[in-house]
């Protein structure tokens, strides 16, 4: 039976932003990166701790606990501006009442409208992987067509747009930001998962990545290769890193949905670049806004952009 996967987990807690790392770990966790969308031996399912933090970019996704009917869970996120994060709806959305036949559907009227991101540092002691994280609130924003539909057996139907953004109360320091892509992916294409999906052991919060490859695309949804690594409970929202032009990495998808029996189902972010677009284009202005004149503007990532179900069964 299909249903959402919202896991808690007990976390590290605090409030400073981040150092910038010196640009030599910058390039190495770029290269490094770029290594991953193409090493076959990075097939391993559930993925390998993110150690040295190359994927730094996606955070964890929590429930504003100062909201009373806030549920309890886990998601991932990317990261996309210094205070935008890209995610899935489904992570702070609640299904509404079933209907007399049985059946039931999650949309955006039912979302908690505040969630906390976690920016997580991960650091070995030994043989132990600790993890450090930065938690700031966010205003959360699910695309207005978002939709998950259930048969009367709670088996999961359709799924659209589910994806959503995360608009910060200030913007993370010290944190490269994810592109998006210029362009569809293509069926075939290496692609490597990043989330803080539970490991074999069913501990989540710690970030852990691994490749596959796309098997199918449509222009909203992409389906990875099932048997390779696979997104798994907690990783729902999380990125999907593909090679762009000049193998510079793009996030051409949000974890959205799979099961242990099911591939791995990703929403397209190439598809929703115009909803992307919106806030991006705001956090941008918002930026140049509270810069004084007199001070020099510093580049702000952002994407290239053109014109234009925690899982649903489980991540």
């Amino acid at each position: 039976m299909t249903k959402l996967l919202f896991f808690a987990a007990t976390l590290t807690f605090s409030c400073h932003a981040l150092a910038a790392p010196p640009k030599d770990v910058a390039a190495k966790k770029q290269l490094q990166l770029l290594r991953h969308i193409s090493d076959p031996d990075l097939l391993v399912v559930r993925g390998t701790l993110d150690s040295e933090n190359i994927y730094d970019s996606v955070v964890l996704v929590k429930p504003d606990p100062t909201i009373r009917t806030a549920q309890e869970g886990l998601c991932s996120g990317t990261l996309i501006a210094p205070d935008i994060v890209l995610t899935a709806a489904h992570c702070s959305c609640a299904e509404l009442p079933k209907r007399e036949d049985g059946t039931s559907q999650m949309d955006a009227s039912r979302c908690e409208s505040r969630v906390r991101v976690g920016i997580s540092l991960n650091s070995p002691v030994g043989e132990v992987e600790t993890s450090t994280t930065t938690w700031v609130s966010g205003h959360f924003l699910p695309n207005k067509d978002f939709l998950v539909k259930y048969d009367s057996e709670h088996n999961l139907g359709t799924v659209e747009a589910d994806i959503a953004l995360i608009r910060l109360v200030q913007p993370i320091k010290g944190v490269k930001v994810a592109r998006l892509p210029e362009e569809y992916p293509q069926a075939g294409a290496e692609v490597v998962l990043v989330g803080f999906g539970a490991d074999e052991y069913g501990i989540m919060g710690l970030r852990r990545f691994g490749s596959t490859q796309i098997e199918s695309a449509t222009p909203e949804q992409i389906t990875l290769i099932d048997g390779k690594v696979k997104a798994w409970k907690g990783d729902s929202g999380g990125a999907v890193f593909a090679n762009g032009p000049n193998n510079t990495p793009r996030l051409v998808g949000v974890i959205s949905h799979g099961s242990a029996v099911h591939p791995t189902v990703v929403t397209s972010t190439f598809f929703y670049r115009t909803f992307c677009a919106t806030e991006l284009d705001r956090s941008l202005a918002t930026a140049v806004a509270t810069t004084a004149p007199t001070t020099p503007i510093p580049a702000t990532p952002r994407p290239q952009i053109s014109n234009n179900p925690s899982t649903l069964q489980a991540p």
